[in-house]
């Protein structure tokens, strides 16, 4: 699959020293409402666990699912060392229906580029909504063409094609480790109308990035980071910017 599970695995034990997390704040916001004592959640692409130990810490009956075997070790590894159970299985976004049974959870989350390499986003729609009860909740967090800040950037050094282009959505080599990765970039709403709308029904679309690069202050002083994060973080869910961000959030509910 585009490299991802070799990528994944030889960078799993260096993977959280290695990667900012300036936007998993944003991210955590998103999905902690649906938290809560016996929901069963799964974390699909759990990586190495960061957001399965908040679940699990926050009630859920938490189960993580990656296509990496490495990141799921250093996950488990994670979990025990925090004195946390959650169940943990070598599994693609697009197979969950032939891995849990129908109405396995409640909720679903999903983060960072986890959707970007799963191949069909409509398989995922698809056995997502099948694995989920009634009602449940879809949760996606997920790179987008390029956010404002980047896209400024593009400008400021005459990249007109990068600045101005692929709005709906484009694939990009990102370098993952020593790993050349191929990542699938969407538009939020263009991913909704085309994958998900069958399954689910739309309830907020957000933006994270959309003034701030990842790091955060190790690229600009830290004041004024700090003073575009709270503007960003005012207009986060505004109908339109959904887009904008380097990373577009979609909560969805099973229909």
């Amino acid at each position: 699959m585009n490299g991802a599970r070799e990528a994944y695995d030889a960078l799993a034990i260096a993977y959280d020293g290695l990667f900012v997390n300036a936007g998993r704040g944003p991210w955590e916001e998103a999905y902690t409402p649906f938290l809560g004592n016996g929901v069963r959640l799964l974390d699909a692409g759990c990586g190495t666990g960061a957001d399965l130990a908040r679940a699990v810490r926050g009630g859920c009956v938490a189960t993580g699912t990656d296509l990496s075997p490495g990141m799921l070790g250093v996950a488990r590894e994670n979990l025990l060392r925090q004195a946390l159970e959650a169940n943990l299985v070598c599994a693609d976004l697009g197979d969950l229906g032939d891995t849990f049974p129908p109405a396995s959870f409640d909720v679903i989350v999903s983060g960072f580029a986890a959707l970007n390499t799963a191949g069909d986003p409509s398989r995922f729609a698809k056995a997502s909504a099948g694995v989920l009860a009634p009602a449940g909740m879809l949760l996606l967090h997920f790179l987008t063409p390029g956010g404002l800040y980047d896209r400024a950037g593009h400008l400021t050094r005459g990249r007109f094609a990068e600045a101005l282009g692929g709005w709906g959505g484009t694939v990009r080599s990102v370098q993952v480790g020593d790993h050349a990765v191929e990542h699938q970039l969407y538009n939020p709403v263009s991913l909704y109308r085309t994958h998900f709308e069958r399954h689910f029904e739309c309830l907020r679309v957000g933006q994270v990035g959309l003034l701030t690069p990842d790091d955060g202050p190790s690229r600009m002083p830290r004041a004024l980071a700090g003073a575009l994060g709270q503007v960003e973080a005012a207009v986060r869910w505004t109908p339109g910017l959904g887009g904008l961000g380097r990373f577009g959030i979609l909560v969805l509910r099973k229909r």
